[in-house]
């Protein structure tokens, strides 16, 4: 299952990144730089604020151009169940699904931040429904480096267990060294994992 958490991780990283700019480029379509108001009330919740709070604390202090850096997984459902006239003329008859997509994908990325152990099924749909929306989306540079990653897989599924790579695995999670690209250790929190002594990515942040 290391192989598998590990490309799992890399492909939430980059579908963070080039979903967050797509949102961006259906709000403001000319790059004109006035999204951020748009995006920030489509948040706006009258039973739960906190979303919308959070979001308003992450971009204080930041410059207009890293505005798009804070949007994050939580967001994305809630943009696209609130906005899905913005994604019809890509999504069409898919519109209906893409915020349960969203939502699956945010269901594994909350449960590898909080340690909760996954299924090779949830893994595997979450890869599924990346790749989905990325073809529907039209990312051809997503699309590849997608595809980079499930050939990766697929070769590493194919080869034999080692029964030596068994010492880096715990019962509460996966050894760091072994699992989190470098640029996600570089730009994330990190968390000690008391019992065991090991370094473990807490996977809130990108």
């Amino acid at each position: 299952m290391t192989h598998q958490k590990k490309q799992l991780l890399e492909a939430l990283f980059i579908f963070k990144t080039h979903f967050s700019g797509y949102i961006v480029s259906l709000l403001d379509p000319e790059n004109i730089g006035n999204w951020e108001p748009i995006f920030r009330e489509t948040l706006y919740n009258e039973r739960n604020n906190n979303i919308q709070e959070n979001w308003i604390r992450s971009i204080t202090g930041k410059e207009i151009s890293e505005f798009v850096n804070c949007i994050d997984f939580i967001h994305f459902e809630i943009f696209a169940e609130k906005r899905k006239d913005l994604f019809n003329s890509d999504f069409i008859l898919n519109i209906s699904y893409l915020p349960t997509w969203l939502n699956g994908i945010n269901y594994v990325r909350n449960n590898m931040a909080h340690y909760i152990m996954l299924l090779p099924d949830d893994i595997n749909l979450a890869l599924k429904n990346i790749i989905r929306i990325a073809e529907i989306m039209n990312d051809i540079e997503l699309q590849n480096r997608l595809k980079a990653i499930k050939d990766k897989l697929s070769n590493q599924n194919n080869e034999p267990q080692d029964s030596h790579k068994l010492d880096n695995q715990t019962d509460n999670g996966v050894c760091i060294e072994n699992v989190v690209p470098k640029e996600l250790i570089e730009n994330s929190k990190r968390k000690i994992d008391k019992k065991n002594d090991i370094i473990f990515l807490s996977f809130f942040h990108f």
